[in-house]
């Protein structure tokens, strides 16, 4: 909530910094570009609870194609895309996303993206009826975030996890 009501009146400072990252941008250089990727995929819960999923749809879609380097920013990027386009409803394309999110961050040895990118899979299986296989997405995001210390995130596993468990009948589970 603090940090949603900071933000807001710097949204078009964002914007211009976000700008300013593209591609297209005078003297637009790779470092620029990753800044862009960066930043995109760093305001994705703001854009979430500050009703901008839209617009940051636009922002990450222009990062991701951009900078498209293996790295734990384009993890979070396509964690960010598969968060708006659940967000939108377009439940094909956030599967994608996550899909992207956790081949990637696997490849890379990013432990922290693959477990978010696997709760949020969890959760577009879970909409999409799928829920043997958002119990396999949500315990192996649990174990992942059991041992970091990442408590939201862990509590977001374990709410997806259990709306997987209790639609198969373990409600006590």
């Amino acid at each position: 909530k603090h940090a949603l009501a900071s933000l807001q009146p710097e949204l078009d400072n964002l914007r211009a910094a976000l700008a300013w990252s593209r591609p297209t941008a005078i003297r637009a250089t790779a470092q620029r570009v990753e800044m862009g990727l960066r930043l995109a995929g760093a305001l994705s819960w703001f854009a979430h609870f500050g009703n901008h999923a839209g617009e940051a749809q636009g922002w990450l879609g222009v990062a991701l194609q951009a900078a498209a380097a293996p790295s734990p920013a384009r993890v979070k990027a396509l964690w960010g895309a598969g968060l708006m386009a659940l967000i939108a409803g377009d439940l094909p394309a956030a599967h994608t996303h996550f899909t992207a999110g956790t081949a990637l961050a696997r490849a890379i040895g990013d432990d922290y993206g693959l477990a978010t990118a696997l709760r949020e899979r969890c959760a577009t299986e879970y909409c999409q009826y799928d829920f043997v296989a958002a119990q396999r997405d949500g315990e192996a995001s649990m174990a992942l975030l059991c041992n970091q210390e990442k408590r939201w995130d862990l509590a977001l596993a374990l709410d997806n996890l259990a709306h997987a468990l209790a639609a198969q009948g373990q409600q006590v589970r």
